[in-house]
C-alpha cells in the first residue's frame, strides 16, 4: 500500500524567515510595521522529524505575551515556551503519524493572532547546516567578496584606460617616475593568507538539513553514491520568504570535479530545485546551495531533504474520488514508473497527494485533485484535429487525463452534453505541479470552435459554456508555447454549474494580506470582522452562521442582501469564556428559500499571501477551508453605539454618537470608524476620543441616490493598551436611510458688489416632517451673505435676499447649495435640497445715479486763474470770506450743507470763484485750472465752500 501523509483539504503554500541573525532582523524590518498586532516574519528551522521535538524560533514584533502556535491539524504540541517582544522559542513535539510535507501554522498572544507560516514535517532524521556561522566561513565570505570587488575595479579601470588612450608624441609614461599608489586605492584584502575552502560537510543519506545563503553566501555539502544509485535533492526556499524573493540554486559535481548538474526554479518545485537522478560512477558527489543570483537578500533560509528516495513528478490519471482505491501511474523517477493504487485524499473538490510504496518515505507528495468524477484517459493514438477523436462519448460530468508527451501536440476528447445546460470546465495543470501552460477549446462534431480559453487568472484554462443542442461535441487541450514532454500531465474536469457560495475574509490593508485577517475575541468583549462571499450560479439573500465556536463565545450577523457581497460579523466572549485557539468553519442558508429551487452549499476559501513583496502579486498563496479565532485576555474598555433613534436623509449628515466606557485606570485616547460603510454611505475615517472623553461622534455622509434601506452596521475601535493598537467593537445596529423631506432647485441669480439682489428656491416636498425646520444656503461666494429661512412641510418656495460687500468676490459661483436642517429625537439633522446654484457678483453699474444732494450754487469760475507762487509770502494770511452780495431768496442756509473735508489754507491770490480741491497737498497748492469733474460722480456735487461763492 502506499503512504498517504497529507492534511484533509490538502492546497498548500508559504514562506518564513530566520530571525537569529543580523539580515534575518533586516529583512523583518522590511514587514509592514502595525503597532500591537503580533507579525511573525520568520520560522527558524522550519522543520521537524515526524514523532520528535524540535526547538523552533519565531521572530517578528508583538511577541512579548505570546502563549502558543495553531496548527492547521490536530496533535501538534507545544511543550514549553518563551517569550520576548521580537522573538517567540518554543518546543514542538510532532506526532508520529503527522500528515508528511507542508503544514500552517500561526503563533497567538494574549492579544492577538500573528502570520501564517509554513512548517514542514519530514520524514528523515532533521540537521542544521554544520558551523554556519565559524570564522572560516564568514572569512572565505569576506574573501570572495573582496575578490568580486577587486574584478569590477581592474575592469573599470581597463574601460577607463581604452577609453582615455595616450596622445601620440606624448612623453613616455616610464620617464615619470609614478608615486606609490595610495593604501586605500587597493582592493580590500584580508590581513590574513586566503584560507583553504572548508571541506563540505558530509551528508547520511535520506537527512533533511535546515540552513542561510545570505548575500554571496553559499552551503557545501557531499554524499556518497554507488554507481547506478538514485540520488534525490529536495529544496523548500521561496515559500519560507517573506518581502524579498529568494532563489535558491543546487550545483551538483561529480567526483571527478565536474559539474553534472545546475538546478534552480522548477514547475514541480514552485521555482525551487528539486531532481532524482541515478549516479554515474561510485564515489563522493558535492553539491552547493545558494541564492541564483548571488546576492540573497533577506533570510534566504531553505529547508533540504537529500536522499535516494523515489522522486516521481506527476501523476496519472490526475486525480480520483475521495477515499477510493484507484490505480496511478506516478512519473519522473530516474528508476521509472512507478506504478500504486491508493487514494489521494478524503476532502473531495480539494488537492491531495500520493507517495510511492517504498520503504524509504518521499517526503513531499505528487500532487492529484480529489474528486468524485469518473476518469477517462486519452488514447494512444495521436490526434491532429478534433474530427479525429472517434469512439463512444463521454457524457458529462467527468474528468480527462493525459499527457503532452511530445511538442506541438493535441490532445481531443468525445463527450456528449444537454441542450441549455452549463457546464463548467476547469484545466488543472500548474495547479498539478505540471510544466503545462493550457490552451482550451470545445469544437461541435464537425471541427468547428465553439469556445476557448488561456488562462483564467492562473496558467490553467476556464471555461463556462452552454451546450447549444442535446449533441456531441470534442475537448481539445495544447500548451499555449506548444511545449511537450514526459511530464507535462493534465486534468480537465467537467461538470454542471451548480449554486454555490464562497466565503472568506477580505484584506483589511493594502499590500498586507494578513493584516486583521483573524477572529481574536477579548473575553467579555467583543471582536467585529468583515465577510465576504461570492455567489456563483445563485443570486439570493442569505444567512451566515460560523461553526465550531469554543463554549461561550457567540456570533452575530444580519441578513445579507442579495445586492451585497460583503457584511459585518460581530464575534462576543463571555467573561467566563476559555482562553483558546480554534480554527472554525462558516455555513450559509438562503434568507428567504424558494419553495422547488436549489439551494446553495457553502464553502471557507480564504486566501493568505504569505510571501508578500510589497505591491508586487505573491508568488505562493495558501487556500483555507477554515478561519483562525482566538480568546484573548480582557481588556479595559468598550464601546456602545446609541441607538440612532431616527432615519437618517438622502444627500445628508448623521452625527452618529458612540459611548465609551473605561475600566481600571485606563485613561488613553481612542479611535473608533465604522467597520464597513456600505453603498451611499460614507465617512471621513477614523475618529480620535481624547483621553479620558467618554463618547465621541462619527458624522455619517449619505449619498443623493443612497438606497433607501436598512442596514446592519457595526463600529469598530483601537486602543493601546499597553500592547500596542487592540481592536473591539460595538454591538450591530440598525441605520435606516429615508428620503430628504425636500428636493428643490436655485434660480439663477446675480448681485453688484455692494448691493442687494434676490435668490429663489423652488421646493418638491418628498418626505412629510412635523414642526418648523431651517434652510440655508451654503457656497456663497466670498462677501456675500443670506439670512436662513424657516419652513414647514407646505412651503413650496422660499426668497434668500442676498447682500454683498463692496469687496465680495467677482464672478460666477456655480455650486450654490440649499441645505435643510431640522431636530428629530434630540439629533440635529441636515439634508441638501438643492444644489448647483449659479450666482454672479458683478463690479457697480457705473451707469446708476444716487440720490441728489441739495446745495449751494458755486459762483462762476473764474476763466483763468492766476498761479499761485511756490512760496506763500509769510504776511499773505487767508482773509475771512465775504458775505455774498446777492444771494439767492430759495438758498438754502449754509449749515444745511455737507461738511466739505479738511483742506490747507489757499494761497492769497486764489481767485474767488474757484472751487477748492477735495484733497489739495499742503507741500503742493492746486493748479489754477483744475479739470471739471466727470457728470454724476461723487466730485461733480462736492459742495463749494463759503469762499467759492
Amino acid at each position: 500500500m502506499s503512504q498517504i501523509r497529507l492534511p484533509a483539504g490538502f492546497s498548500k503554500a508559504f514562506c518564513g524567515v530566520r530571525g537569529a541573525t543580523l539580515l534575518g532582523a533586516l529583512c523583518l524590518s522590511s514587514l509592514p510595521a502595525f503597532a500591537g498586532s503580533p507579525r511573525v516574519g520568520s520560522v527558524f528551522p522550519a522543520v521537524a522529524q515526524q514523532g520528535t521535538e524540535q526547538e523552533v524560533v519565531f521572530t517578528g514584533s508583538g511577541l512579548v505575551d505570546a502563549r502558543t502556535v495553531l496548527f492547521d491539524a490536530p496533535g501538534f504540541e507545544v511543550t514549553s515556551v518563551k517569550a520576548e517582544a521580537n522573538r517567540f522559542t518554543v518546543k514542538i513535539r510532532v506526532p508520529a503519524d503527522a500528515d508528511l510535507g507542508e503544514h500552517r501554522c500561526r503563533v497567538v498572544t494574549e492579544s492577538g493572532v500573528a502570520d501564517l507560516r509554513i512548517f514542514y514535517v519530514s520524514p528523515f532524521p532533521v540537521i542544521e547546516e554544520a558551523s554556519p556561522r565559524t570564522p572560516a566561513r564568514i572569512l572565505a565570505v569576506k574573501t570572495a567578496r573582496a575578490a568580486k570587488e577587486a574584478r569590477i575595479a581592474a575592469a573599470k579601470a581597463a574601460a577607463e584606460a581604452a577609453a582615455n588612450p595616450p596622445k601620440p608624441g606624448a612623453p613616455a609614461a616610464a620617464t615619470v617616475p609614478a608615486p606609490p599608489a595610495p593604501v586605500a586605492a587597493k582592493p580590500p584584502v584580508p590581513a590574513v593568507v586566503t584560507p583553504v575552502p572548508e571541506g563540505p560537510q558530509m551528508l547520511e543519506l535520506n537527512t533533511t538539513v535546515f540552513g542561510q545563503t545570505q548575500g554571496e553566501d553559499q552551503d557545501f555539502y557531499a554524499v556518497e553514491l554507488q554507481k547506478g544509485q538514485r540520488l534525490s535533492i529536495e529544496v523548500v526556499g521561496l515559500q519560507l520568504q517573506t518581502q524579498n524573493p529568494y532563489d535558491p540554486e543546487i550545483i551538483l559535481k561529480k567526483p571527478d570535479g565536474g559539474i553534472l548538474k545546475t538546478v534552480s526554479g522548477t514547475t514541480f518545485g514552485r521555482g525551487n530545485p528539486a531532481f532524482s537522478l541515478e549516479a554515474p560512477a561510485a564515489g563522493t558527489y558535492t553539491f552547493t546551495i545558494r541564492d541564483s543570483t548571488r546576492n540573497g537578500l533577506g533570510d534566504c533560509q531553505y529547508v533540504m531533504h537529500v536522499g535516494d528516495f523515489s522522486r516521481p513528478l506527476a501523476a496519472l490519471p490526475g486525480g480520483a474520488p475521495a477515499g477510493k482505491q484507484t490505480a496511478f501511474t506516478l512519473l519522473g523517477d530516474p528508476k521509472g514508473p512507478i506504478s500504486i493504487k491508493a487514494s489521494p485524499g478524503t476532502q473531495n473538490d480539494t488537492m491531495g497527494g500520493l507517495y510511492p510504496a517504498n520503504a524509504t518515505p518521499t517526503p513531499t507528495p505528487v500532487f492529484a485533485r480529489i474528486s468524485d468524477l469518473p476518469n477517462v484517459l486519452e488514447g494512444e493514438k495521436q490526434l491532429a484535429a478534433p474530427i479525429e477523436a472517434t469512439g463512444p462519448a463521454t457524457p458529462f460530468p467527468a474528468a480527462f487525463n493525459g499527457i503532452l508527451k511530445e511538442n506541438k501536440e493535441r490532445d481531443f476528447f468525445r463527450f456528449s452534453a444537454k441542450k441549455g445546460q452549463i457546464y463548467e470546465i476547469t484545466v488543472f495543470g500548474r495547479s498539478l505541479r505540471s510544466p503545462i501552460d493550457s490552451v482550451l477549446y470545445v469544437y461541435d462534431a464537425k471541427g468547428n470552435q465553439l469556445a476557448t480559453n488561456d488562462d483564467n487568472g492562473t496558467p490553467d484554462s476556464y471555461l463556462r459554456w452552454t451546450a447549444p443542442a442535446d449533441a456531441e461535441f470534442v475537448l481539445g487541450i495544447k500548451d499555449q508555447l506548444d511545449r511537450g514532454g514526459p511530464l507535462f500531465n493534465y486534468r480537465i474536469e467537467a461538470v454542471a454549474a451548480t449554486p454555490r457560495v464562497k466565503v472568506w475574509l477580505p484584506e483589511m490593508t493594502i499590500n498586507s494580506s494578513q493584516d486583521r485577517r483573524a477572529i481574536v475575541v477579548p473575553q467579555g468583549n467583543r471582536y467585529a470582522t468583515l465577510v465576504r462571499v461570492k455567489r456563483e450560479d445563485w443570486t439570493g439573500a442569505l444567512q451566515l452562521e460560523p461553526l465550531n465556536l469554543p463554549a461561550n463565545v457567540q456570533a452575530s450577523a444580519g441578513p445579507m442582501d442579495k445586492t451585497i457581497d460583503t457584511l459585518a460579523m460581530v464575534f462576543e466572549a463571555a467573561p467566563n469564556a476559555p482562553l483558546t485557539q480554534k480554527l472554525i468553519s462558516m455555513t450559509g442558508a438562503p434568507f428567504e428559500p424558494v419553495e422547488g429551487a436549489p439551494s446553495p452549499s457553502f464553502r471557507v476559501e480564504h486566501i493568505v499571501s504569505p510571501n508578500e513583496n510589497g505591491n508586487q502579486r505573491p508568488y505562493y498563496t495558501v487556500k483555507e477551508q477554515y478561519l483562525p479565532l482566538a480568546v484573548t485576555t480582557p481588556i479595559p474598555a468598550r464601546i456602545e453605539v446609541v441607538a440612532p433613534g431616527t432615519q437618517a436623509m438622502r444627500a445628508g449628515q448623521f452625527p452618529l454618537k458612540v459611548k465609551v466606557a473605561r475600566t481600571g485606570d485606563f485613561k488613553g485616547p481612542l479611535e473608533i470608524t465604522l467597520l464597513h460603510a456600505p453603498t451611499g454611505l460614507a465617512t471621513s475615517g477614523a475618529v480620535k476620543v481624547p483621553a479620558d472623553a467618554t463618547e465621541g461622534t462619527i458624522n455619517i455622509s449619505v449619498g443623493a441616490d443612497a438606497p433607501l434601506k436598512k442596514w446592519t452596521l457595526c463600529v469598530i475601535a483601537n486602543a493601546d493598551f499597553g500592547k500596542g493598537a487592540t481592536y473591539f467593537s460595538s454591538g450591530l445596529f440598525d441605520f435606516e436611510v429615508a428620503e430628504a423631506p425636500f428636493t428643490g432647485s436655485l434660480v439663477r441669480s446675480s448681485i453688484p458688489q455692494g448691493g442687494t439682489s434676490q435668490m429663489k428656491l423652488k421646493l418638491e416636498q418628498k418626505n412629510p416632517f412635523e414642526g418648523k425646520a431651517k434652510i440655508e444656503l451654503l457656497g456663497l461666494p466670498n462677501g456675500v451673505t443670506a439670512e436662513p429661512q424657516e419652513v414647514d412641510a407646505e412651503t413650496t418656495e422660499i426668497v434668500f435676499n442676498l447682500v454683498a460687500k463692496p469687496e465680495a468676490s467677482l464672478g460666477i459661483q456655480k455650486q450654490v447649495t440649499a441645505q435643510f436642517s431640522v431636530q428629530k429625537n434630540g439629533i440635529s439633522l441636515t439634508a441638501n435640497c438643492a444644489a448647483g446654484g449659479v450666482l454672479r457678483v458683478d463690479r457697480p453699474d457705473p451707469s446708476a445715479k444716487p440720490a441728489p444732494i441739495a446745495v449751494a450754487k458755486a459762483a462762476t469760475p473764474a476763466a483763468t486763474p492766476p498761479t499761485p507762487p511756490a512760496t506763500p509770502p509769510p504776511a499773505a494770511a487767508p482773509k475771512p470770506a465775504a458775505a455774498p452780495t446777492a444771494a439767492p431768496a430759495a438758498a438754502p442756509a449754509p449749515v444745511a450743507a455737507p461738511k466739505p473735508a479738511p483742506t490747507a489754507p489757499a494761497p492769497a491770490k486764489a481767485a474767488v470763484t474757484q472751487p477748492v480741491p477735495a484733497t489739495p497737498t499742503p507741500a503742493k497748492p492746486a493748479p489754477a485750472a483744475a479739470p471739471a469733474p466727470a457728470p454724476n460722480t461723487p466730485a461733480a456735487t462736492a459742495p463749494s465752500t463759503p469762499a467759492a461763492k
